[in-house]
């Protein structure tokens, strides 16, 4: 990948802590980088839910993650030793990894990589209860599955805060990758309007379909998950307009 993208001012946006490997791959390819974080992630943690983490597995026959944010603050809260879990589905390949680094195995993971798609698959494997870590802000997830008639409960884990800096008007740059629909309502807030030229490459259809929402134009969207994925996208997204 070396040179592809020389010259080219890249803009990454994942929060601090979680952007190493792709600030790394994209220098690879000869970008300039600017980071800006447009959201932290802070570790929730509620009393009353000290009784549920003693007693897995026991009451569920699902775990499932939306995130690999929602992977990360779950394992640490769980802490040393680790418990059994119950059999884990997750949206999308991201999330799996995530989950397999946690030494963890997945057992099922949505054909499509939204809530819809796992909401689902989880109905059509019969599941009766399952348990749901997530964000304080999680979208509709859990409404899906009672939908679906299985039982879930929530389990926060974490809190995402938004940006609350505006960014530099006068900033420069090639292109914006994002990699969660938070990300993209915090560039929402806090940037002005993007030039034309300026590629907006996303990691999934879910932060694509914000992005589209946002009024940000969407070049590519990244079909394999991970940091790699996304590079690789932003990489042809510059072959095409430069041909």
């Amino acid at each position: 990948m070396n040179g592809d993208l020389h010259d080219r001012c890249i803009i990454v946006t994942r929060p601090q802590g979680q952007a190493d490997e792709l600030i790394a791959l994209l220098r690879d390819a000869g970008a300039d980088v600017l980071h800006v974080p447009m959201m932290s992630i802070e570790e929730e943690r509620r009393p009353e839910d000290d009784a549920l983490f003693g007693a897995l597995p026991m009451g569920f026959d699902w775990i499932a993650f939306t995130s690999r944010n929602a992977v990360r603050m779950f394992t640490r809260r769980l802490g040393e030793p680790r418990p059994l879990l119950p059999r884990i589905a997750v949206v999308g390949a991201a999330t799996a990894m995530e989950v397999e680094r946690s030494g963890w195995a997945v057992d099922l993971i949505a054909a499509r990589a939204d809530g819809s798609g796992l909401a689902e698959a989880l109905a059509e494997v019969g599941a009766q209860s399952v348990l749901y870590p997530c964000a304080a802000e999680a979208g509709d997830f859990a409404e899906l599955l009672c939908q679906k008639n299985v039982e879930v409960r929530s389990l926060i884990v974490y809190r995402t805060q938004l940006r609350e800096q505006p960014i530099d008007a006068a900033m420069r740059f090639d292109a914006v990758l994002f990699a969660s629909a938070s990300a993209v309502r915090a560039w929402s807030r806090c940037a002005p309007s993007l030039p034309v030229d300026v590629r907006v490459v996303c990691i999934g259809e879910t932060t694509a379909a914000a992005a589209r929402a946002a009024g940000l134009p969407v070049r590519a969207v990244a079909v394999e998950a991970g940091d790699r994925g996304l590079v690789e996208s932003l990489r042809l997204v510059f072959a095409v307009t430069s041909a």
